[in-house]
């Protein structure tokens, strides 16, 4: 099959452009030309801005393929002018929507399950982008299939709810350093996690599917945990208990403003899902990956990349300055979790005002192996 991908680099479509190639399809990845991070040879670029309707038709002129599908498409508008351009280039369109779509329930989510978690700007487009493409598919040459994925993860992604998303090795720091970390609330909704790689098996499975066309699915593994038992497998493969700081959801939205949404509407609600219907439409989708064998691919992936096992030193501030913040605020402190190492050190750091004793403590620590 001839398949492009809009947007193919990132944490869903990485594993999916892979294995699409691994099934000898002939696949076409579209991007700007600077984030080439998939070396194959059997991937063929294409230069282009899909944010850019003018450079997307231009790249695309003269192009056809079996399916198109789009992992970077936010907002109606968007929708509507790559629509208009994707129109006679394909038989069958594929739209990454967003299983956050849905409205809060603490049932169990079916594909019959309504929409509506307008709260949340992301969560609002991706549906307002759904009905716009199931209200207007007669006016285009090609079937539909809208895909749902909730909280997937890969050998480079650790899913946790506080954490940076930028250099995700930063968590296992923190934990190894024995700097605290944050919990948002009390870690026990419950949620599903998908592999990337079991993820990109039923998208495979959809393309040219018959069953997939004009149809929404949600594609969800039988991966059931809650933080609090993420938490407990990333405590077991480093063999380090984690010092752990409870925050109210509500107290961390002000915290994280840039995250106030995504904590509020996803990351503590509970999010289970029923996924008989992709089951039944590709047979071969199945969860290969548990939460432990998975995580702990990724985290000796991270440890072993000289690249990926870099931290966020700005997320990492920003942690510190909320712990703080938020023990000032409740009278409360950590450190009675602490090892022997980290109450000297948080103690000397804290009652220090003196800049330069804080600079040496810091060195200290480095010395130490601890940064």
């Amino acid at each position: 099959m001839k398949i492009l991908m809009i947007g193919g680099t990132g944490t869903i479509s990485y594993d999916a452009t892979k294995y699409f190639l691994a099934q000898n399809h002939d696949v076409y990845l579209l991007n700007r030309g600077n984030r080439n991070n998939l070396s194959d040879e059997r991937l063929n670029y294409i230069i282009g801005n899909a944010n850019d309707a003018k450079s997307l038709e231009s790249a695309l002129d003269g192009k056809e393929f079996d399916v198109i599908l789009d992992f970077i498409l936010y907002n109606v508008n968007q929708m509507k002018e790559r629509l208009a351009i994707y129109n006679n280039k394909c038989k069958q369109f594929i739209f990454i929507s967003s299983a956050t779509a849905y409205k809060p329930t603490d049932e169990i989510i079916t594909e019959k399950t309504e929409l509506g978690n307008d709260n949340w700007e992301y969560s609002r487009t991706k549906k307002e982008c759904e009905i716009y493409l199931r209200e207007n598919s007669s006016k285009y040459s090609f079937y539909y299939t809208i895909v749902r994925p909730y909280i997937t993860y890969d050998n480079r992604r650790i899913p946790f709810p506080v954490i940076t998303k930028i250099r995700y090795y930063s968590l296992v720091n923190r934990i190894e350093s024995d700097k605290p970390i944050i919990m948002c609330g009390d870690g026990n909704n419950k949620l599903t996690l998908t592999h990337t790689r079991d993820f990109a098996v039923a998208l495979e499975g959809l393309l040219l599917n018959e069953k997939a066309f004009n149809e929404d699915f949600h594609i969800t593994g039988d991966c059931v945990v809650t933080w609090n038992d993420i938490l407990a497998i990333i405590e077991k493969i480093l063999n380090k208990k984690a010092i752990v700081i409870n925050i109210p959801v509500e107290k961390l939205a002000v915290y994280f403003p840039s995250e106030r949404d995504e904590l509020l509407y996803d990351k503590s609600l509970n999010h289970v899902f029923d996924n008989k219907k992709i089951c039944s439409a590709v047979p071969q989708f199945k969860t290969t990956y548990t939460v432990e064998s998975g995580l702990r691919d990724t985290i000796n992936n991270l440890k072993n990349s000289e690249d990926l096992s870099k931290i966020d030193s700005v997320w990492d501030y920003s942690v510190n300055t909320i712990i703080e913040k938020y023990e000032k605020e409740t009278k409360s402190s950590y450190i009675h979790k602490a090892d022997i190492w980290s109450k000297c050190m948080y103690l000397l750091y804290q009652k220090s005002k003196c800049t330069f004793l804080k600079k040496v403590f810091n060195r200290l620590r480095y010395y130490r192996g601890k940064i």
